[in-house]
């Protein structure tokens, strides 16, 4: 306060500054909460299905939409030209004569089936972080069956010899289990082989309570491995497998060898340059990116018909092998399961002075789970990269043609990697 010496009249006081504007840190965190649950920018969900039918020998020719008036019948009929795919079509193709009946004819009748899945989103919680996920799952299935004339002109069951084939493919996450450490000091000894192992016993068990449940006749045992699913069951191997080096729970892992939708993993790509925003960092860089991604997937390469599986009517196979496991109804050469850390950690360094920086380091690592030897095969690289360039901002370039010139200004990169 202060008191004036004299007495004026109509004063106006005029008071000039500065004040300091600062953002209500409440507001601050509300734009960022907001931002965090309205995140997810996209969600896009594929599926496809596609599904074919060959059946040599096939007389009838087109005509009309496809169709011919023969022995009778309107063939191939009016589904199979709507897409159809029926399983008992080459039976019916030898039932109303449309087939040939030269006995030389050798190429099998052929359905084919594969489904595929994918789903994506694009999440970015924060300014400058974006987070891109990607799940999958492909199946595939092609049955082949004979439709060979004898001399009579008949089609006898005993040409079938039916077989399916496939493969089938789906993203996973074994992260948990990508950092073991195998070294000498500790005799070459992998805790993930040992975990593995172990859950061959749960494996076995589980599926011996499954087999009790349908068939009273049934008596598992008291041992570690039940009856009629050993350490050498592929029944028992592929869900240990899978369950000790994804870190799942063997208790709850899927018993088939092919896992539904409910068992698809995410991968994921991060990047983030929020730092380049910083003073600090934008009184040295013009950009400050880090990068991060990963992406597993497990796979059986190839499955067919198990000639010997012959499910009874409980829908159980009791036919054993030499080893006294009970037989699959598919038999699986390899299963496996890559990993690719591409990169697990990558820095791009853009500076003011037109130098740029690269510091990368990837991992993968594959693992191969071979039923024909019972065999676990594990596969490591490690790849550190060192990269380094220069941005020419403005090249002068001079074109010259039919006597004309034309001069053109570009941007010039020159970079050199190094990787160990």
């Amino acid at each position: 306060t202060f008191t004036a010496s004299d007495n004026y009249d109509d004063v106006r006081f005029v008071i000039e500054g500065k004040v300091e504007k600062t953002e209500n840190p409440v507001v601050i965190i509300a734009e960022n909460l907001t931002r965090f649950l309205m995140g997810v920018r996209n969600i896009s969900i594929s599926y496809s299905g596609n599904q074919g039918t060959l059946l040599p020998g096939f007389m009838p020719h087109a005509e009309y939409v496809g169709m011919n008036q023969y022995n009778g019948q309107l063939a191939p009929g009016w589904l199979f030209i709507m897409g159809y795919q029926d399983r008992d079509f080459a039976e019916k193709a030898v039932r109303n004569g449309w087939l040939t009946t030269d006995t030389l004819l050798n190429t099998p009748f052929v359905l084919t089936h594969t489904d595929n899945l994918n789903i994506r989103s694009t999440i970015e919680p924060i300014n400058g972080l974006r987070i891109d996920l990607t799940a999958n799952r492909r199946f595939s299935r092609n049955e082949n069956a004979y439709y060979i004339a004898n001399r009579y002109g008949n089609f006898p069951d005993s040409t079938r010899n039916i077989m399916t084939t496939g493969n089938f493919s789906m993203s996973t996450i074994i992260w948990g289990t990508a950092f073991e450490k195998i070294k000498s000091s500790n005799q070459y000894k992998s805790e993930n082989f040992n975990r593995f192992k172990e859950y061959t016993k749960v494996i076995s068990r589980r599926l011996a309570d499954k087999r009790e449940n349908i068939d009273n006749s049934y008596i598992p045992g008291d041992d570690e491995y039940k009856d009629g699913y050993e350490i050498t069951s592929q029944e028992v191997l592929i869900p240990a497998f899978l369950a000790a080096y994804s870190g799942r729970d063997p208790e709850k892992i899927s018993l088939t060898p092919f896992p539904s939708i409910w068992g698809i993993m995410p991968n994921w790509r991060i990047t983030y340059d929020g730092l380049s925003k910083l003073n600090f960092v934008q009184k040295y860089l013009r950009s400050l990116t880090i990068n991060h991604a990963y992406r597993s997937s497990f796979n059986i390469g190839t499955y067919s018909t198990n000639l010997l599986y012959l499910a009874g009517d409980d829908g159980l196979n009791h036919i054993r092998d030499v080893q006294n496991n009970f037989i699959a109804s598919h038999e699986v050469a390899t299963a496996t399961i890559n990993e690719q850390f591409s990169p697990l950690i990558n820095v791009d360094f853009n500076f003011r002075n037109s130098f740029t920086t690269r510091l990368e380091l990837k991992k993968t690592r594959t693992l191969a789970l071979s039923l024909s030897n019972n065999q676990i095969t594990e596969v490591k690289s490690d790849e550190f990269t060192l990269g380094l360039g220069y941005r020419f901002d403005e090249v002068q370039l001079i074109i010259r043609l039919g006597g004309s010139e034309r001069e053109l200004k570009k941007i010039l990169h020159l970079s050199k990697k190094l990787s160990f």
